[in-house]
């Protein structure tokens, strides 16, 4: 059992030649694991970008020529064949550019345009928190049933207004000024052709047969009624504001043209 446990271990690759180092590899989100690794596949593989997880073993330092000689040989190998790969891409390019001589404008113009930014990755945003363009707190809560009917009543209610007010004759507007006439006034009041509509102010009145003019003739006219007191003077007014007004008759003889007022 001791024997065994002295034994120098073996590369976890290949699991042939001896192991020359150990190194703790990460191994998903466990913890690193000491893994025994060859000069080859420790050079080839990522356990050469753990650099403070490296330890030496016992084995490496006594057998050092070996393991360099087999690397080095390794990557002598992998460079020559870079090496040819390149070569032939390039008299592939050369071979283009002598069939094509203009081929080589867009080969710079490819180099020299600037290399176009990925878009940016959509915001996920929740549904729960709304639209960011809303503003404020408030959510958009659809309206329940009953207010809905009552918007659409009101909905249709302005469309019949709108139609009524269409259909509705125009009256022009009343504060436009209204062109002048082009007949003078004096030829209109002489002129004997057109009738002239009796007002208030022009029907003759009517003779009043029991009042008398001074005088002596019948021939009296009573222009009308009044119970303002405007005309009064202040003197005349002091002092009986609370006498009602009395209604006052204004008589105008036509024989000898005398005007009085009676009260009635």
């Amino acid at each position: 059992m001791r024997s065994a446990d002295l034994r120098p271990p073996t590369c976890s690759m290949c699991q042939s030649s001896l192991a020359h180092v150990e190194v703790d590899l990460p191994m998903g989100s466990r913890k690193p694991i000491a893994t025994p690794l060859c000069w080859l596949h420790y050079y080839t593989s990522r356990g050469v970008r753990q650099l403070n997880n490296v330890r030496v073993l016992a084995v490496a330092e006594n057998d050092n020529a070996t393991p360099n000689e087999e690397v080095q040989n390794l990557f002598g190998e992998a460079f020559l064949e870079l090496q040819q790969d390149l070569a032939e891409e390039s008299a592939r390019s050369f071979q283009k550019s002598k069939a094509d001589p203009l081929s080589i404008l867009n080969s710079l113009s490819r180099t020299s345009a600037p290399k176009r930014k990925k878009p940016p990755k959509p915001v996920r945003v929740d549904p729960k928190e709304g639209d960011a363009g809303a503003g404020g707190f408030l959510k958009s809560v659809p309206l329940p049933a009953r207010y809905q009917k009552t918007q659409q009543k009101l909905q249709e209610q302005k469309k019949r207004d709108v139609a009524v007010s269409q259909t509705r004759p125009s009256f022009g507007n009343p504060y436009q000024r209204r062109k002048p006439s082009r007949q003078s006034i004096w030829n209109m009041a002489m002129d004997k052709t057109k009738k002239s509509i009796p007002s208030e102010g022009n029907v003759k009145a009517a003779p009043r047969v029991d009042v008398v003019c001074g005088c002596g003739s019948l021939d009296v006219v009573r222009h009308g009624s009044t119970a303002s007191r405007n005309s009064d003077r202040k003197g005349e007014t002091w002092g009986s504001k609370d006498r009602s007004d009395e209604v006052m008759t204004r008589y105008q003889c036509n024989q000898c043209g005398k005007t009085w007022h009676e009260e009635e």
